[in-house]
């Protein structure tokens, strides 16, 4: 059962440390992670989840799409490294 949901937006310069942040307080799973193209920008997403509670998080970064980058969450979640 789901507890807590949030929709968490992020600056693609704050992505790690923000995927950091919500792993500090519970939310130790990577589900996945994924992008969608929105047309002129790039929506990076990472599904965060607590095994324990059941709470989770949607983390979003837009980048556009003339450089699409972002840093790796491999850091953070080293199941990022699978996606």
């Amino acid at each position: 059962m789901i507890t807590r949901s949030e929709f968490i937006e992020v600056a693609p310069d704050d992505w790690v440390q923000s995927a950091r942040e919500q792993r500090d307080r519970g939310l130790a799973a990577l589900d996945y992670l994924t992008a969608v193209d929105r047309g002129g920008a790039i929506e990076v997403l990472a599904h965060l989840v607590s095994p324990g509670t059941g709470d989770e998080a949607m983390l979003s970064a837009t980048v556009p799409t003339d450089a699409p980058r972002i840093t790796s969450l491999l850091g953070v979640f080293p199941g990022a490294d699978w996606h």
